[in-house]
């Protein structure tokens, strides 16, 4: 007895240790990723325009299990976000810890499954640090809206590792586990769909009878499977639709080809692995990745007469891996391959490596020979390890920012038409238009793309060509009708030249394509104001507040409308919104201090002149205000307080 204690107390003490490698080595690697900040790729959509995220209540929590993202189902992803912002609110160190901590349990659980599955317990542990710092997996960890691929990781190896124990001790509470984190998983994101195909891989590599007690077992998992399956086809219908079955067949071995390669020599990795060409198998770029995996796929079955654990890891490569290959298409281009999709198909490849280093340690003749076997690997990790980690820390300062992430994409692929109009929007919209334009002229160059000519249409606009833009509009629109960011632009146009009925045409033609586009909604109002056609503005500017409860604009221009109706109790509730939505809005605070002197409630109108010069010292409106209540001595003369 005292010996177990021992034998359970040195156990403990391993696993602890362990614990505290994964997590030093983490910090050493990622650690200056944690103070990234957000990038336009997916975040400003995901985390920082997302209401649903900002406070955990009903409505909220009822809108995120009701809606996709737009196009997954991801409920528990935006739940964790929403724990995210109640610690620390749009501090990128707290998405970014976050998603560091969920990787270095990721990795130990991997890890886990290595020893559970090699028995060794040196090969786990190195190849569970190869997991934990290989910069394909950098993807993940640093950007932060990957979380969804994260969290889904950390309940899919949850719920294998579950089931591996419910294998052992057959106790259907731990079977239970196994179903729930299966179901969290699902709720994170559904690409870990596969998990029910992969637990009857583990029954047949353990050499249990595959029979009608082992298929009842997972038929709760695949009921599973097939809800979020069906789920999950509502949300990818368009980009389903965007690509072939055979397109979708084809680049698939291409981007398997690619993951082991990037495997094997992870540089050049890049958020955007554009394809600009037509998808042939007669093509050699294609055909010939096709035959490395037939070849492969040849050699997996093969080693079957002699051993099941290839034909084991190649199954945990390819079942997490299949989900990814119905994204090639998105947003008008085609895509190789993401960095992240290789997340959990790794632990095939991990599993494989394991299997055969942990046979080439075993079949040593002799304690001196196993010694030397263990020396070798361990220097060869050395290597491979240090090298990785330094991949990787370099690979995470990619994520630093917007440009910089933008900037490397190009770099890599020099044929990135998204990163060139991505970057080409920021420049943008801080009034960098030249700078922007080359991109946009480079973009065009390398493949003419609708949004391009949008995007240049923008920059024509901006700069009172309006001539042009509108043919860029149309232009945008012949490559692709259903385009509403050229019905937007055409819209602005058309306003500026104050052709008003036109511009009304081509906002209504938008919100047809795109109705929750809040931006198509706030303008029309303002045309239909413009028009005296205030009840149907005053509508349309509801909707929109509706739509994005984070904009101050359309609750601002209400408030402006019912102040100029002498409303002032509506127009308080509405300036009190714009500043619910942007504490710093001047203009809202300013004409909330005015309202709220007007319906007499001086010591509410002060504090919103305080805070309104505070901002703004020399602010008319406030001052005024001020000036008002002195005269009126409602306040006592005092000397200048906001000088």
């Amino acid at each position: 007895m005292i010996h177990n204690s021992l034998v359970e107390l040195s156990e403990r003490k391993n696993a602890l240790l362990i614990i505290a490698l994964f997590i030093a080595v983490a910090i050493v690697v990622y650690g200056s990723s944690l103070f990234n900040g957000f990038v336009s790729w997916d975040d400003p959509g995901l985390i920082l325009g997302n209401a649903a995220i900002r406070n955990i209540t009903p409505k909220n929590l009822a809108y995120i299990f009701t809606h996709f993202d737009p196009e997954l189902y991801i409920p528990l992803t935006f739940f964790s976000y929403q724990l995210s912002y109640a610690i620390a609110g749009l501090t990128p160190f707290a998405f970014h810890a976050t998603d560091l901590l969920l990787h270095t349990i990721n990795a130990l659980l991997v890890c886990w499954l290595l020893f559970h599955f090699t028995q060794s317990r040196s090969v786990s542990i190195l190849l569970g640090l190869l997991f934990l710092i290989h910069p394909l997996n950098t993807e993940a960890v640093a950007w932060a809206s990957a979380r969804k691929d994260t969290l889904s990781s950390a309940f899919f190896l949850g719920s294998l590792v579950a089931y591996v124990h419910f294998m052992a001790q057959k106790k259907y509470s731990i079977y239970s586990w196994s179903l729930a984190l299966f179901f969290l998983g699902l709720l994170s994101k559904v690409t870990v769909i596969g998990l029910p195909i992969l637990l009857l891989f583990i029954d047949w590599w353990k050499g249990r009878k595959i029979n009608v007690v082992t298929l009842i077992e997972k038929i709760p998992f695949f009921v599973l499977s097939i809800i979020f399956g069906i789920v999950a086809l509502f949300g990818k219908v368009q980009v389903s639709a965007a690509s072939t079955l055979a397109e979708k067949l084809i680049m698939a071995g291409r981007s398997t080809v690619f993951y082991l390669w990037k495997f094997i020599l992870p540089v050049e990795l890049s958020v955007l692995y554009p394809w600009n060409g037509s998808i042939l198998i007669a093509s050699p770029s294609f055909f010939v990745p096709m035959m490395i995996v037939v070849v492969f796929a040849a050699v997996v079955i093969w080693s079957l007469k002699k051993t099941r654990h290839l034909f084991f890891g190649a199954a945990f490569f390819a079942v997490p891996l299949i989900p990814s290959f119905l994204n090639i298409a998105k947003g008008g281009e085609v895509y190789m391959a993401s960095d992240r999709y290789a997340y959990l198909p790794l632990l095939g490849v991990l599993l494989a490596i394991g299997f055969a280093a942990a046979f080439w340690l075993k079949s040593a003749k002799n304690s001196l020979e196993e010694r030397t076997r263990e020396r070798s690997l361990f220097v060869a990790s050395a290597v491979i390890l240090v090298a990785s980690g330094f991949l990787s820390f370099t690979q995470a300062a990619v994520w630093r920012d917007s440009q910089t992430l933008y900037d490397h994409a190009m770099d890599v692929s020099p044929n990135a038409v998204a990163a060139y109009n991505n970057l080409a929007v920021l420049l943008r919209d801080e009034g960098r238009l030249d700078e922007a334009m080359t991109l946009l002229e480079k973009a065009d160059a390398v493949r003419r793309r609708a949004s391009t000519a949008v995007n240049i249409g923008s920059i024509k606009s901006m700069r009172g060509q309006y001539v042009e833009a509108v043919a860029l509009y149309k232009k945008a629109l012949t490559m692709d009708p259903k385009d509403p960011l050229a019905h937007f632009g055409l819209g602005i146009v058309h306003g500026k030249m104050g052709q008003l009925d036109e511009a009304i045409r081509e906002y209504r033609a938008a919100l047809a394509i795109t109705p929750d586009h809040t931006a198509s909604w706030i303008n029309l109002a303002a045309v239909l104001l413009e028009l005296k056609k205030t009840d149907e503005a005053i509508a349309t500017f509801t909707h929109a507040a509706d739509l994005d409860s984070l904009s101050p604009v359309a609750p601002y221009n209400i408030g402006i409308i019912m102040e100029e109706q002498s409303k002032f109790s509506e127009a308080e509730m509405w300036y009190k919104r714009a500043l619910k939505a942007d504490p710093l809005h001047i203009d809202a605070l300013a004409h909330l201090s005015v309202t709220l002197l007007k319906e007499g409630k001086y010591g509410e109108a002060l504090d919103a002149i305080h805070g309104t010069l505070k901002l703004d010292p020399d602010n008319i409106l406030a001052r005024d205000a001020f000036q008002n209540m002195l005269d009126r001595k409602i306040i006592e003369p005092v000397e200048d307080p906001f000088r």
